[in-house]
């Protein structure tokens, strides 16, 4: 669920009733939230506040955003970002980004068969790719493969309730 403006702004708002709606579903069955965000950021922070009431838990799915915008995020629920192969892209923000985000607010994912990782971009992503993400992600965090496989496993644990 989400909000997509990077095709126009014609359905912004039925958007974001569909999402307000989807929410309260999530919150009343205690279910996560995976949320797609594009060019949305402002609208979909303004919401989730509206709704911290809720208790709402969930995560960003291919995150690309700034350490404030998780921080900013992190205040209004239990919130993880998702972090995938856009993080080995060259001059990728969120590689810089993510060493001011907690490794317990992480998860790591393929966003399959989309944006593999460096040195299979423009191939098709896979799940088998995952070790590669979470390689570069241990280095931008200064810490070994180990703990971050570790640390993301838990999270994700945590966050599905598995």
């Amino acid at each position: 669920i989400g909000l997509d403006y990077h095709y126009g702004t014609e359905f912004k708002k039925e958007q974001q009733e569909a999402l307000r709606v989807q929410l309260e579903l999530a919150s009343q069955w205690d279910l996560p939230v995976n949320i797609h965000l594009r060019e949305a950021t402002g609208d979909f922070l303004d919401i989730v506040c509206d709704c911290r009431h809720l208790h709402l838990r969930g995560n960003l799915h291919a995150f690309s955003g700034s350490a404030e915008t998780f921080a900013q995020l992190s205040r209004l629920g239990d919130w993880y970002v998702a972090i995938g192969g856009v993080i080995t892209f060259k001059n990728a923000a969120i590689a810089r980004e993510v060493r001011d985000i907690p490794l317990s607010r992480i998860l790591l994912e393929t966003d399959a068969p989309y944006l593999a990782p460096v040195p299979y971009r423009g191939k098709r992503n896979e799940s088998s790719l995952i070790p590669v993400i979470a390689g570069f992600l241990a280095r931008c965090k200064g810490c070994s493969l180990e703990d971050v496989s570790d640390q993301t496993c838990r999270n994700a644990r945590q966050l599905f309730k598995i």
